[in-house]
């Protein structure tokens, strides 16, 4: 009997003194959870807006493509022209609705001044290729313009790839930050 009084009284210690110990994350703790929730769900935001941007752009490369095929076999100039004008347009406005998003995260920065200039520059050389329609052009100089179309659409591709690959890294590294800072904080809810 006098075993088992003991037992239940220092049972009952252990019970009070865990009751009496901190339950729960800090305030700091909760601030930085807090913190690191905001700058995800910012950035998450931030990226589907981009990612959306960008499945349009590729849609006007695809377009691209298959425009060119198509004025390749036409042979009414003014048809042509219309098609160039048509599709210059196209890369403008790529250009322009990247231009009118607004992004939260600075990191978006690069990505955005990238894109609306490589968008730009593609309309630009598409639009040049108007001015060759009716005139006499060599095989070289259309090869040479073809060239300069293709290098400018490999070399934002390739730009973009790279920095989003970088936003894509930072944006993990963000996110297993506040995946961490949760799940201690959950551990310390349930203690």
């Amino acid at each position: 009997m006098k075993l088992t009084t003991k037992l239940l009284v220092t049972a009952l210690s252990f019970s009070i003194l865990t009751a009496c110990g901190p339950k729960g994350p800090s305030k700091e703790q909760i601030a930085a959870e807090e913190q690191a929730k905001v700058a995800y769900e910012t950035v998450k935001s931030d990226f589907e807006k981009y990612k959306e941007w960008r499945d349009s752009a590729n849609k006007t490369i695809k377009n691209m493509n298959s425009t060119l095929s198509i004025i390749r076999s036409e042979k009414d100039p003014d048809k042509v022209i219309g098609m160039y004008e048509t599709l210059a347009k196209e890369f403008s406005d790529v250009s322009n609705r990247l231009n009118a998003i607004q992004f939260t995260d600075t990191r978006f920065s690069a990505l955005k001044t990238k894109g609306i200039e490589g968008f730009k520059t593609l309309s630009e050389l598409i639009l040049e290729s108007t001015k060759y329609v009716t005139t006499k052009v060599t095989n070289e100089t259309r090869l040479k313009m073809i060239n300069q179309r293709n290098q400018a659409i490999n070399i934002v591709n390739k730009e973009l790839g790279e920095l989003e690959d970088n936003v894509v890294k930072e944006i993990n590294a963000d996110t297993r930050k506040y995946n961490e800072i949760r799940h201690e904080n959950d551990k310390l809810r349930r203690q």
